[in-house]
């Protein structure tokens, strides 16, 4: 998919000519896995007086695996869009209180990790083995956290002792 291809999809999935609205491609954006595609009303293009602009409306993303269209707002920049795009396929996504501790690397320090697990789930000993236990066995685990801070903090924990995780997006939980 190139930038034509991506501002032909947005024309087409939002109707922008029954709108009187066009894309305005000498401004659309490639990123890395999405194009931002920005559009405007069509006589704000030709006179470009601001009491013509429509407001409230962001740029369009568009996958460029698929063409998937997904609308944004002006709530966030298009870079802040973007960032969680690429990093969940949702600009509208938030990280969540989710922790998955998906597999541990030879090497991996098993106390530490227990350790880990039982001060930030807040959690016995025993229950806190078992979700380490688990992952060694090849098990991924999800951990539901108080918070998204200490699921930061738990992921970074959990990493530096040799356990692979990621701290999950809300739509991947």
């Amino acid at each position: 998919m190139n930038k034509e291809d991506a501002n032909k999809i947005v024309e087409e999935e939002l109707g922008l000519h029954e709108q009187s609205c066009s894309v305005m491609p000498e401004i659309t954006e490639e990123y890395g896995k999405c194009f931002a595609v920005y559009y405007q009303g069509n006589e704000y293009i030709k006179t470009k007086d601001d009491l013509q602009m429509l407001v409230g409306h962001g740029p369009v993303l568009v996958e460029k695996d698929t063409g998937k269209v997904f609308e944004t707002g002006s709530a966030n920049s298009t870079e802040h869009y973007v960032h969680i795009f690429e990093q969940c396929g949702d600009p509208f996504a938030s990280l969540s209180n989710r922790v998955k501790v998906e597999e541990w690397v030879e090497g991996a320090i098993a106390v530490t990790a227990i350790k880990a697990v039982r001060d930030k789930l807040g959690c016995g000993l025993s229950s806190a083995k078992k979700i380490v236990e688990a992952v060694i066995s090849g098990e991924p685990q999800i951990l539901e956290c108080e918070c998204e801070k200490v699921a930061k903090e738990l992921v970074r924990e959990l990493n530096a002792c040799g356990f692979n995780s990621k701290h999950l997006w809300s739509n991947q939980c």
